[in-house]
């Protein structure tokens, strides 16, 4: 096995793991559970227990998943049977389909509603006649809102892209304003700023607060602020994490 394809999670996912499903109808619980990691990796395990408990075993719901999704008879049927039997939220519904089901589904995503101005209502919406319709809508949105000819996941990546930079170009003003920007990463951004006295850490994780299902929020907090009493203090603990890297 070539193990670089899983370096590049969300290439390993579009290219190998959505055409193997609609040649095979199976998906496999490692190739299941790294769809859970790409879209809501904080809540991998929990996801993972609660179909398990369901199911009898994580291989077995994987399985049944499977089995279910090619049975289904249109795209409303496969979101109805995630969403209503399986008990996903809208985010992870729809970038399970988006996967597998790419010409007919696009990712419910926090920072495309930001940018179409839009929809941001529906994460925590049960399924329902009114939601599906309300996620048509948002569907032809993103279309409409991305450049002529464009297939529906290069729309979903346009939005998402556009999202993410004009999020930077925030962010350097925050710079400008006394921060600096550390890192930036798919769920937010981290940055440095020093006050009398004290060494900050600033971490703003609002999008990846956002794709998670509401059960899974315990603990976690848009932004929060971590002090230090001294700059190397500040940067041992943000090199442990992986936000520094500079020398």
């Amino acid at each position: 096995m070539d193990y670089r394809k899983f370096y590049d999670l969300k290439s390993y996912l579009f290219g190998e793991v959505g055409p193997r499903f609609r040649k095979s109808g199976i998906i496999s619980p490692v190739d299941f559970y790294l769809i859970l990691i790409w879209k809501a990796n904080r809540a991998k395990n929990k996801t993972k227990s609660r179909l398990a408990g369901r199911a009898g075993s994580f291989e077995q719901a994987c399985h049944d998943i499977s089995k279910e999704l090619s049975s289904g008879s249109s795209p409303k049927e496969r979101l109805a049977l995630l969403m209503e039997r399986w008990n996903f939220q809208l985010p992870t519904a729809t970038a399970v389909l988006t996967i597998l089901y790419p010409e007919h589904f696009t990712v419910y995503d926090i920072r495309v509603c930001q940018v179409l101005g839009d929809f941001a209502d529906l994460r925590h919406r049960k399924f329902s006649e009114k939601l599906w319709a309300a996620l048509l809508r948002y569907k032809h949105s993103v279309q409409e809102a991305s450049p002529v000819g464009l297939s529906l996941r290069e729309c979903d990546k346009f939005l998402w892209g556009k999202s993410f930079y004009e999020q930077a170009l925030i962010d350097c003003l925050k710079s400008e304003q006394g921060s600096k920007l550390l890192k930036m990463f798919e769920g937010g951004s981290v940055f440095i700023r020093d006050e009398p006295g004290e060494f900050l850490l600033v971490v703003n994780q609002v999008a990846d607060l956002d794709v998670l299902d509401p059960a899974d929020w315990d603990g976690i907090e848009p932004e929060y602020t971590l002090r230090f009493e001294s700059a190397k203090s500040r940067e041992i603990y943000a090199r442990q994490r992986g936000w520094w890297s500079g020398p």
